[in-house]
Order: structure tokens, then sequence, then C-alpha cells
């Protein structure tokens, strides 16, 4: 169980730590087996941060990892309203005009049915025009790669990988020096304040915001909430 908990620990902290700081509207998770996802810890988790106002949502547990998608509701649905964004999601068939709960659903029955569509990219925060350009393209002829494939600003990308790659260190570090500690900590292991990690003119170690909650253990935990 230790095991299983700190690996999804990590794995948290290191592929969804932009959308738990609050700098991506969201993040696509690969972790654990079919088994282990519909266990009791997911699930632990998922209320833990969703007090916070991050949920984790099990898009596809058809593959040997499940796909975890981490994100904040209204900075999703914040994304998928913009209207580039908007206008690519509909050519692909997705109901735009019926909410984040409908367009999760359609992404997640896309997963579930053994494809892995490129316009999820638009759903993770990625340029529309790079997420055109990997559909046009067939995922080659790019400019540069990282996070996801450039075919438009590239100087642009190259600014928010490395401010990525700050707050996914951040955060290891974070948990890393939690060492050992209840699952009912991770919440503030994984949302507090991060340092060295900048987004636009704001530090995120200034939070905006707290959430407090009592665990069933009877701890107290601050939680801090970032927002732009």
């Amino acid at each position: 169980m230790e095991d299983t908990l700190r690996d999804l620990e990590y794995t948290l902290a290191f592929h969804g730590a932009p959308a738990l700081a609050g700098i991506k509207p969201a993040d696509l998770v690969a972790w654990g087996s079919p088994q282990v996802c519909m266990g009791t810890l997911l699930e632990d988790y998922r209320r833990q941060l969703s007090r916070c106002g991050i949920q984790l949502r099990l898009l596809c547990s058809c593959r040997p990892r499940c796909l975890i998608l981490v994100y904040r509701p209204e900075r999703l649905a914040a994304q998928l309203a913009r209207p580039q964004v908007r206008a690519l999601l509909a050519r692909e068939g997705y109901p735009v005009d019926r909410g984040l709960e409908e367009m999760l659903d359609a992404l997640q029955l896309r997963l579930t049915c053994g494809a892995f569509p490129h316009e999820i990219g638009l759903f993770l925060g990625y340029p529309p025009e790079d997420v055109e350009g990997f559909r046009l393209h067939r995922g080659r002829d790019y400019k540069l790669c990282g996070c996801w494939k450039v075919y438009s600003d590239v100087e642009g990308a190259r600014q928010c990988f490395r401010r990525y790659d700050r707050c996914r260190a951040a955060l290891c570090r974070r948990v890393r020096a939690g060492g050992g500690v209840p699952a009912a900590d991770v919440s503030s292991r994984l949302t507090g304040p991060l340092d060295g990690v900048r987004r636009r003119n704001d530090v995120c170690d200034r939070p905006l915001g707290v959430c407090r909650w009592v665990s069933s253990r009877g701890s107290t935990f601050m939680i801090y909430i970032f927002t732009f």
C-alpha cells in the first residue's frame, strides 16, 4: 500500500504539477493498473483535492495504465470556451454547447474506444495552432518537441516548457521532503506554495486563497489555492 501511495504521489507531482499549481487548465496522468485505479486510494485523493477545486477524473481504464485527467473545472471550461478551441472541437463533433461534463464524457468515450484523439491537446491547454498543425502534418515536421509538438510560436513554447519544468521540480521537491506521510496530507503538499515558480508577473508562493479541511484522523490541513 505504501509503495502504491508513494507512486501516486510522485506521478501526480511529476505529470500533474502545472494543473495542480494552476498554470495549466489540465494535465493527463498515466498511473496504476485498472485494478489499482478501482480501489480506494485514487478515490481518497479525488475527494481530498476536490475540496480545493481540483478534480481527478478517470478517463480510461482499458489500457495497461489508467489515464487520469487532473484539472480545475473553471479553468478548463474557460479554455474550452476560447473561440478557436471551441471551433476546432465543434468540427471534431464535440457537444460544445452542453457544458464541461458532457465535453469530458465525449473525450472519455473516444479514449475508451481505443483511439488517442489529437484534440485532447486542446483540453490540456496546448495552443490551437499546434494542435491543428499536429493534425495536418500527422505529427511530423514540427519546429520543436517538448510537452507537445510545436508548429507555431517556438519561443513562447520554450518559455512555457521552462515554466512547467520549474513547477514540476518544485512540486517533486515538496513531495520528497514530505517523506512517508499519510495520504490525507498529500493534497496540502501537492497544492501548497511552490518556490521558484513564476506565473506571468506573480510568484506562486503568494497564494490568493486557502482551503481548510479536517481529515478523518482529525488533523487539520491548509491547502493553498492559486488563481490567475
